[in-house]
C-alpha cells in the first residue's frame, strides 16, 4: 500500500480521516509515476510559437492511457481499490481487465463496472478528425464550418450555457461539452496531449461575450490565461473589446457558500472582469516577474515581513543670507 498510510495508521490516523486521505492519496500518486515512468503526453512540450503547453493533469492519466479511454473519476475509484488491495498482479491493467480470467471482474459499490465499461470519452486521434471542431476569426466575429450539406463558414452561438475549448498551435477548438457517452470533454480535441489554453467560452452571434479559464482536465494557470488573452489580442482583437473573463482563480477570490456552508460551483460565483483589463493586469504579473519582484516579496516574507530601515533625517542646513537685517536669525531650511 506504501508508506503514507502505514505512517498515517501508525500515528492515529484512525481518528484523523484527513490525514489517512492524505495518505492514500500520496500512495496512490506514487503508483501512478510507477505505472506512467513518463505521462501519457510529453511533459513540458511547447507550442510552435515556443509557448509551454499545459500537460494533461495527473488525475486524468488514467482516462489517457486506457486503451478505449474510460472516464478518469471512474477509473480512479478502482485504482484506489488496487492500490488499497496490495497492487494485486503488479499491474493495474492485468487487474483490471486482465484475459483468460477464472473469476469474475471486481465490481466496485461506488462505482457499478457497467458504468465504469460503459462511461467512455470520445478522443479525436487524427487531424481529419478534430478539423470539424476548429474555428475561424474574420470580420470581427467567430466562425465555424457548418455540417451541413451546404457548407460555408457561419457565426457562433454557444448558447448561455457556452462550450469547451482548447488552443494549440494558433488554432482555436470548440464544442459543446457531453456529459454521456461517449462524453466529449478538453481531453477530447487532442486526444490527451498538451494544449496552449483550455476553458468554456460563452459566444453570441460570433462575439465572445464570456471566458472562463476553468478545465479539470488541464487545469489552466494564470499564465496560459495570459497566453490565450495574447492569441486573441493577436487574431481577434474585437473579442476583447466584447468580453469578460472570469477571473476569481488569479485574483484568489474565495467562492460564495450557498445555505447550508457548501462552496458553490466556480461557474455559479464568477468574479468578471473586462477582458482588456485582464490583459493588462496578467501583463502586469508577468512583467513583475521577469524583474525578480515576486522573488523580492517572498524573500522579505521570509524574513517575516521586515523592510529594510531607513536612513535617518540629515539635520537642518543652514543657508547663509548675504545680508540679513539687524536682529534677524539665518534662514534654515
Amino acid at each position: 500500500l506504501g508508506g503514507g498510510v502505514a505512517a498515517a495508521e501508525a500515528g492515529g490516523a484512525r481518528g484523523a480521516p484527513g490525514a489517512h486521505r492524505q495518505g492514500t492519496h500520496q500512495a496512490e500518486h506514487q503508483c501512478l509515476e510507477e505505472l506512467f515512468p513518463e505521462p501519457p503526453v510529453l511533459r513540458g512540450e511547447r507550442g510552435e510559437d515556443g509557448h509551454l503547453r499545459m500537460p494533461i493533469d495527473r488525475r486524468s492519466w488514467l482516462e489517457v492511457g486506457d486503451a478505449r479511454h474510460r472516464y478518469a473519476k471512474h477509473l480512479r475509484v478502482y485504482f484506489g481499490e488496487w492500490v488499497q488491495r496490495g497492487r494485486p498482479q503488479g499491474d493495474f491493467w492485468e487487474w483490471l481487465d486482465g484475459a483468460g480470467r477464472t473469476t469474475a471482474p471486481f465490481d466496485h459499490p461506488r462505482c457499478p463496472r457497467a458504468l465504469l465499461e460503459s462511461d467512455v470519452v470520445h478522443y479525436c486521434t487524427t487531424p481529419e478528425e478534430r478539423e470539424p471542431y476548429a474555428l475561424r476569426f474574420e470580420g470581427g466575429r467567430v466562425l465555424r464550418r457548418s455540417r451541413m450539406w451546404w457548407g460555408g463558414w457561419w457565426p457562433v452561438s454557444t448558447g448561455a450555457a457556452g462550450g469547451i475549448f482548447v488552443v494549440r498551435d494558433e488554432v482555436m477548438f470548440a464544442e459543446p461539452k457531453r456529459t454521456c457517452a461517449p462524453r466529449f470533454h478538453h481531453s477530447s480535441f487532442f486526444a490527451g496531449a498538451s494544449v496552449e489554453a483550455a476553458g468554456l467560452v460563452v459566444v453570441q452571434g460570433g462575439l465572445i461575450r464570456q471566458l472562463f479559464p476553468h478545465s479539470g482536465h488541464y487545469r489552466p494557470t494564470p499564465e496560459h490565461l495570459l497566453h490565450l488573452l495574447r492569441f486573441l489580442n493577436h487574431t481577434h482583437a474585437e473579442s476583447l473589446r466584447t468580453a469578460e473573463v472570469d477571473m476569481q482563480r488569479v485574483m484568489k477570490v474565495a467562492r460564495c457558500t450557498d445555505t447550508a456552508g457548501k462552496k458553490v460551483s466556480k461557474m455559479e460565483s464568477p468574479v468578471f472582469l473586462p477582458a482588456l483589463e485582464a490583459l493588462a493586469l496578467l501583463e502586469s504579473k508577468a512583467l513583475a516577474g521577469q524583474l525578480g519582484l515576486w522573488d523580492e516579496l517572498a524573500l522579505r516574507a521570509a524574513r517575516g515581513g521586515s523592510k529594510p530601515p531607513r536612513p535617518s533625517s540629515p539635520p537642518p542646513r543652514t543657508i547663509p543670507s548675504v545680508s540679513t537685517s539687524e536682529g534677524e536669525a539665518p534662514a534654515t531650511a
